[in-house]
């Protein structure tokens, strides 16, 4: 990955945690950093069962499975660009 360490999908609860991300959401996630030309803020990558059930999170949580991201935006217009990129 250029544009994206292993680290900010750790689960806060265990460090080294961001490699159990899948490969395809990793690259996904680089070429739409690539497109965008700004920095992505991830809030929550792969989860612990624990995490994830402190958080609320639902039972079968695909970030669970290093299957899901949550990104933060500072505004709508950030928002709109980055849900294009990505679908």
């Amino acid at each position: 990955m250029k544009y994206f360490k292993l680290e900010e999908f750790d689960s806060s609860d265990e460090p080294g945690s961001g490699a159990k991300m899948h490969e395809e959401i990793l690259h996904m996630l680089d070429a739409v950093r690539k497109k965008y030309g700004k920095p992505i803020k991830i809030n929550s990558g792969y989860r612990t069962e624990a995490k994830n059930k402190k958080i609320g999170g639902v039972p079968n949580s695909s970030h669970l499975k290093g299957l899901a991201v949550d990104i933060s935006c500072k505004n709508s217009k950030d928002r709109f660009a980055l849900v294009n990129l990505l679908l």
